[in-house]
C-alpha cells in the first residue's frame, strides 16, 4: 500500500532520489566535480569566462538585401505551385472545421451519455448484489 512518501532508489532512504542529503548524489558529485577540476588542468576543458563579451548585432543593409519582385503569383513550396488563399476558401475551410468540430462534440455527447447509462446499470447491478448477500 503507499504511503505516500519519498523512496530514494540510489540508497533506500527516506527522501526523493536526487535530494542533496543523499550520501550516494553527494558522493556523485564530489567525484563529478574533482573529475571537471581534473580535465580543466590537463586543458580538456577550459571555463568560461564572464568577461568575454559577443560581438553586438549591426544591422547593415548588404546582410539583408531586399527581395526581387516575382510576376508569379502562386508560393511555391518545395518546387510545388501553391494556389492562392481567398476568401472563399478561408470560408469554406472554417465551415469544415465548424462541421467536424460538431460532429466530435456530438460524439463525445453520446460517449458521455452512454457512459453515464453505463455507470447507472453497474451502480444497479452492485446494490443488486450486496442485497442479496
Amino acid at each position: 500500500m503507499c504511503k505516500n512518501e519519498p523512496k530514494c532508489a540510489q540508497c533506500d532512504g527516506n527522501h526523493h532520489s536526487l535530494d542533496s542529503q543523499c550520501q550516494v548524489i553527494k558522493e556523485y558529485k564530489d567525484e563529478l566535480k574533482k573529475d571537471v577540476e581534473d580535465a580543466i588542468q590537463k586543458g580538456l576543458l577550459q571555463r568560461f569566462s564572464m568577461q568575454e563579451k559577443s560581438p553586438t548585432f549591426e544591422l547593415r543593409e548588404q546582410d539583408f538585401p531586399p527581395l526581387a519582385a516575382s510576376d508569379n503569383h502562386s508560393n511555391k513550396k518545395w518546387n510545388i505551385a501553391q494556389s492562392r488563399t481567398t476568401v472563399e476558401s478561408n470560408f469554406l475551410r472554417t465551415s469544415d472545421t465548424e462541421k467536424t468540430i460538431e460532429s466530435i462534440n456530438d460524439n463525445l455527447t453520446k460517449l458521455i451519455d452512454s457512459n453515464q447509462r453505463l455507470e447507472n446499470k453497474v451502480d444497479l447491478l452492485s446494490s443488486n448484489i450486496k442485497i442479496h448477500r
